[in-house]
């Protein structure tokens, strides 16, 4: 019986010298730190983040309005050049007209750009309620006042009332054509140039013009006149306009979008037999 106190007061004696060396040790209090932070990352993403986006991990359509291999949010406030960051707008302001048989539904997105760099991409998504072609165009009023044309393209004839969804990426080869077009506005060569980067670019040289700017998206549809108070069968029943930007969340994101967020959450357990590691060196 006295061996086993002995034992155990021995295995006690050992545990609190681990423990002093382990606090004395800077990467010890570190490794504790991160593992800390880790722990309450992971605590406030299953609270905040819904189920739902945890089972689409795997699903590529589930991030396609995040953007690619994006940094941590806070970076911003480390940097001496601030970076853009991610930005859904799904609030746009819309005005309806008519002019005889002529119906125009827009959809206007303010932006405040102040950054040192460029977006990495945008997209617009929509889903339109018509009947017929109606045309959509969009362009973006800079904040020096220019006019950039982006889209002037038709929607899938239908001969009755039906609704059709698009995702339009600033990638799409009608948009470069349609800036290209577009090049006297500028006095260097567009070349290579993507078009996020010459939407907000000065006109002087390939540098991001900082200040508001309003992206136009107008429906033109045509339809027996209808009375003042009702509105035109055409419409845009749903719109947003995704900025890509290069910083977002509190983790980032990989080459497919993805939150690692939420990605950090499912494979917690692996950081911290890294953190483990670590602090054995």
């Amino acid at each position: 019986m006295l061996h086993l106190n002995q034992s155990a007061k021995t295995m006690t004696n050992s545990i609190q010298e681990i423990k002093q060396e382990f606090l004395k040790s800077k990467i010890g209090i570190t490794g504790i730190a991160i593992l800390l932070t880790l722990i309450i990352i992971s605590i406030i993403t299953v609270v905040v983040i819904p189920v739902e986006t945890f089972k689409g991990w795997n699903n590529p359509d589930s991030w396609i309005s995040y953007p690619r291999v994006a940094q941590p949010g806070w970076i911003n406030l480390f940097s001496s050049e601030k970076i853009p960051e991610h930005q859904i707008l799904n609030a746009p302001h819309i005005n309806y007209d008519t002019s005889g048989e002529v119906t125009l539904v827009s959809h206007q997105y303010g932006i405040n750009f102040e950054y040192d760099d460029f977006p990495n991409d945008f997209i617009y998504e929509f889903s339109a309620k018509y009947s017929g072609a109606p045309l959509l165009q969009i362009s973006v009023i800079r904040p020096d006042g220019i006019e950039l044309k982006l889209l002037s393209n038709s929607l899938p004839y239908s001969n009755s009332n039906s609704i059709h969804s698009e995702k339009i990426f600033s990638t799409e080869q009608s948009i470069k054509k349609s800036l290209s077009l577009q090049s006297s506005n500028f006095l260097f060569s567009l070349n290579n140039v993507s078009p996020e980067e010459i939407i907000f670019s000065k006109t002087t040289s390939h540098q991001p013009l900082n200040g508001n700017y309003i992206f136009l998206i107008k429906l033109y549809g045509a339809e027996p006149k209808i009375p003042d108070n009702q509105i035109s069968n055409n419409q845009i029943i749903d719109s947003r306009l995704i900025i890509g930007g290069k910083i977002f969340g509190i983790m980032g994101t990989d080459e497919l979008r993805r939150d690692l967020a939420v990605g950090g959450s499912n494979s917690i357990s692996c950081h911290w037999f890294a953190i483990w590691s670590i602090c054995r060196l």
